[in-house]
């Protein structure tokens, strides 16, 4: 019962690994020039950069620096690459930070695929545990520009893939692998600390438990916590000065600087008074339909059987990781609601929990197939048909949108009428669109005799000048960012919201997805012999 080719399904599953990966990592690699530079990472690079002087010199900037609790564990390679490759213009700099975000993506997806084979011994289902970790719209746009919360999401996953590696195993060297995997995690974002006590908690149980294995539960859970201590410490330059100062960093969990407004069902909302259901409406609308049901599924299997079964909920390895899946995905939610937790730019803070979610979803599937089974044909393949035509039509959606993957909605909200999802919901909350805006003034036509290259001034703004620097060094040099004397303004963003009242007048160029404006151009002052298209 496989999809795969005769060929392809003989090679090692650790082959046909690295053949998804390689197939993904082409696509990625052929697409890498179509997004724009993340809206921090100018920021999360000079992050990078005081981590760097404070390690080489002691620089003192660190010390009372807000950002210092910012977890630079992927940011500091980044930046060490950059270096080494010598990297000078930006547009080089930025393309090499898209390309590694993404493949530490993948990685991820890789290990969600050989999780899922090491939990179910089955192949296709563990192709598409990868296809359904890649083809989440949202996501998959971020993992080229999005170095702060894309790598938290694919280093949870890392992580998950050595939590399970590490009970199934039950080996010293798996927990010391795995305490590394959570040392990184927590700094890459303080939330890790709920897997750092998850996993003592298991292991606690474990020592209960045991009978004559007390030395070696309590041998591998020190042999974890030294490690995540250690490893934690290594990478986080701010615990040089003083190891206490993690205690600041989990008192800064639920605060922000910035106290920005949200379009959250219509009304303007402060990210620091938001509704209860604010994170879980954004999942619920702007994750594919399949995989939401999937994981529904997936979390009712495991409810059930952990009531149906409580001792082996304590001792089943597999089914106390279905647990744990469990909490990682509800306990964050309630964490966020009680402490009023500080959210914006829809759900991005919250994206680690689509890991557990995919976990959870291929519980479902399994049960589901496993179920099926016992039917007769053609029943017996149904589930991953009807899976497989969910996943296609998300990957033929993510193609018809591309590059604006960032801005996906699913069928749960009104996609038709016009100029609905603008007014309800943030579309673009960073500006992302404005990479095609920057793009569309390029491609204009010089006005007659031929001159050189036309330059085309741009009112500088939100977002702008993220767009602007993707572009080779002679094209950005055409795009003038002004604070005034503009000849065009570009309108993504927020300043949709703004403009509301405007949206309907001429633009130079707009573009719309799902009925609704994301992106448009106005212009201030155009020559008379410029001929525009319009779309």
């Amino acid at each position: 019962m496989t999809c795969i080719p005769n060929g392809v399904s003989r090679l090692p599953k650790q082959v046909q690994a690295l053949l998804a990966y390689a197939a993904f990592l082409i696509v990625g690699v052929a697409v890498l020039d179509d997004y724009g530079a993340g809206f921090d990472a100018g920021d999360q690079r000079q992050i990078a950069i005081k981590n760097l002087d404070f390690m080489l010199a002691q620089a003192e900037s660190l010390r009372e620096d807000h950002t210092r609790f910012y977890g630079v564990a992927f940011e500091l390679p980044l930046l060490l690459v950059e270096r080494i490759l010598g990297l000078e213009d930006v547009r080089d700099i930025i393309l090499s930070r898209h390309l590694l975000t993404h493949m530490l993506f993948l990685a991820a997806a890789l290990s969600c695929l050989l999780l899922t084979y090491r939990m179910f011994n089955n192949r296709l289902l563990a192709f598409l545990a990868l296809l359904l970790f890649v083809l989440h719209p949202r996501l998959y746009a971020q993992s080229f520009y999005n170095s702060k919360d894309l790598p938290f999401l694919s280093m949870f996953m890392i992580t998950l893939y050595l939590t399970h590696r590490a009970f199934r195993k039950d080996t010293l060297w798996a927990f010391l692998i795995l305490g590394v995997g959570v040392g990184i995690l927590v700094n890459l974002r303080i939330m890790g600390i709920m897997l750092f006590s998850a996993t003592l908690a298991m292991r606690a149980l474990d020592l209960l438990l045991a009978k004559r294995r007390t030395q070696h539960v309590v041998a591998t859970g020190s042999a974890f916590t030294i490690a995540s201590g250690c490893t934690l410490y290594a990478v986080s330059p701010y615990l040089w000065v003083n190891p206490l100062e993690l205690l600041t960093a989990l008192q800064e969990l639920a605060g922000i600087q910035v106290n920005p407004s949200e379009m959250f069902q219509g009304n303007s909302v402060s990210a620091h008074h938001l509704p209860s259901h604010f994170i879980p409406t954004w999942i619920a609308i702007s994750t594919p339909p399949v995989a939401l049901l999937l994981t529904a599924i997936g979390a009712m299997v495991i409810c059930t059987r952990g009531v149906a079964q409580p001792l082996e909920a304590l001792t089943n390895t597999e089914l106390r990781f279905g647990i744990l899946l469990i909490c990682l995905l509800s306990v964050p939610l309630v964490v966020v609601v009680l402490v009023n937790a500080s959210m914006y730019d829809a759900w991005r803070h919250m994206f680690f929990l689509y890991a557990p979610m995919c976990l959870l979803a291929m519980i479902g599937l399994h049960w589901i197939n496993a179920t099926m089974k016992k039917l007769p044909n053609p029943w017996k393949t149904g589930s991953y048909a009807l899976v497989g035509v969910g996943m296609a039509v998300t990957a033929a959606e993510m193609i018809r949108i591309h590059p604006h993957q960032h801005a996906y909605f699913n069928l749960l909200v009104d996609r038709k009428t016009p100029e609905h999802l603008r007014t309800q919901y943030e579309m673009d909350p960073r500006g992302d669109s404005c990479r095609e805006g920057l793009a569309y003034l390029l491609q204009l036509p010089p006005p007659p005799p031929p001159p050189p290259p036309p330059t085309f001034r741009v009112l500088d703004g939100y977002s702008i000048s993220k767009g602007h620097v993707v572009f080779p060094k002679e094209e950005r040099e055409r795009l003038m960012l002004v604070q005034e004397g503009e000849d065009f303004r570009i309108i993504c963003g927020k300043m949709l919201h703004e403009a509301s009242a405007n949206i309907s007048g001429e633009a130079v160029f707009s573009k719309k997805l799902y009925n609704s404006t994301i992106l448009r151009i106005e212009a201030a002052a155009i020559e008379p012999n410029l001929e525009l298209a319009r779309p």
